[in-house]
């Protein structure tokens, strides 16, 4: 599940310089008399140790993810989990900004491309940024899985996830989010995930 949405005031840790260039300014010279420390373009958080400038981005990881891939999802092995991976990365989906990984201290934003926002995917509050639906995380997750830096949690997850819906809520709710992933199609382009969700959802129906 999302960890809470940041509120709508930036954090007394993170800056964003944006469009306002007095900002800009007056960020670049809290930068150069040591205060602040850049770690993207426009983006500052307060200097300290290595350590307290990587616990700082991970506290607002989502905020800084917001702002720097905006309408990105949460998505594939972060939807999965509570975004920010063990690993020290974020699975990120967004329709035209793939393929590349944004560095910054302590988490590495991992873009892959994905739909747009969907009908159920989770606003987080005013950061821009969006939380996978069950349905469409479930999909996400299912296909190849990489050994070094996974960005899907595979079959097995997916399954056991899926075993817990059914016991915890019933038939008719895995049937429920089996008929919305399905209603996913379209926007995923991803038939052969879902496909494989058909079929584990039937086997687990039929056993049961």
């Amino acid at each position: 599940m999302p960890s809470s949405a940041p509120s709508r005031q930036q954090p007394a840790e993170v800056f964003f310089a944006g469009a306002d260039a007095a900002l800009a300014r007056q960020l670049q010279r809290r930068a150069k008399a040591g205060e602040l420390l850049r770690i993207a373009p426009g983006v500052y958080t307060l200097a300290g140790t290595d350590e307290e400038v990587r616990s700082r981005v991970r506290r607002h990881w989502q905020l800084l993810a917001g702002h720097l891939v905006p309408r990105a999802v949460v998505s594939h092995i972060s939807a999965l989990t509570r975004g920010l991976t063990e690993g020290g990365y974020v699975t990120l989906s967004h329709p035209t900004r793939f393929n590349r990984t944004i560095k910054l201290p302590g988490v590495d934003l991992v873009l892959l491309k994905g739909a747009p926002p969907q009908p159920g995917d989770l606003p987080l509050g005013t950061t821009g940024l969006y939380w996978a639906s069950r349905h469409r995380a479930l999909r996400e997750n299912l296909g190849r899985v990489t050994a070094q830096r996974p960005t899907r949690a595979g079959r097995q997850a997916v399954e056991e996830r899926l075993v817990s819906i059914l016991n915890a809520s019933g038939e008719d709710t895995l049937n429920q989010v089996r008929d919305a992933a399905r209603a996913l199609a379209p926007a995923m382009a991803m038939d052969k995930a879902f496909d494989e969700l058909n079929r584990t959802v039937g086997l687990l129906l039929k056993t049961r």
